[in-house]
């Protein structure tokens, strides 16, 4: 049954005591999300390419078919990429 008492540090938009510059919801270009995620996922297949690349003479055929299917899916992957003109970040 007490008074509520607002405080400036409890009302403000973070409670750590940081005075923010301007809004937080600002507009973001997602061209710069799409980057990430490419970087993330292209990241992501070089590791999994270089043991593939150093073990190539050691794999059965099936071994031999399943990475040049792999890399195929990494070449399309890039075609399509400059094709679309995804990476652009002038858009």
């Amino acid at each position: 049954m007490s008074k509520r008492q607002y405080l400036n540090e409890k009302t403000s938009l973070y409670e750590c005591g940081f005075e923010p510059f301007n809004d937080a919801r600002q507009v973001f270009n997602l061209n710069f999300y799409n980057i990430a995620l490419l970087f993330l996922l292209f990241d992501v297949e070089i590791i999994l390419l270089l043991p593939g690349v150093y073990c190539f003479s050691f794999l059965t055929l099936f071994g031999r078919i399943s990475f040049i299917l792999f890399l195929s899916i990494l070449i399309y992957g890039y075609i399509y990429e400059f094709r679309n003109n995804i990476i652009d970040v002038t858009r």
